[in-house]
């Protein structure tokens, strides 16, 4: 694998980090149950993140891994209860 095969995987890796953080981010936002909301806030993404807190994050694995695995919790204790609002 040449040097700009590699970078062209890392920023494919990095902006696809990005694009799922923003997804998630918005699911549990809009989710209609506030204690799934306050959980995400205290461990998820911060409250009206930046694009920084987005670059952060996708560029630190265990800060990634992390939110995802909060995330999934999330989904996992309330998703059958949430009903996302707008």
């Amino acid at each position: 694998m040449t040097e700009q095969e590699i970078a062209k995987k890392h920023i494919e890796k990095f902006e696809n980090r990005i694009r799922i953080l923003r997804r998630m981010q918005s699911v549990a936002t809009r989710m209609n149950i506030e204690d799934a909301y306050e959980y995400w806030s205290a461990y998820g993404i911060p409250d009206e993140p930046t694009d920084d807190d987005f670059i952060d994050i996708a560029e630190d694995d265990d800060a990634y891994e992390d939110i995802v695995r909060v995330f999934v919790s999330i989904i996992y204790h309330y998703g059958q209860y949430g009903i996302l609002k707008g």
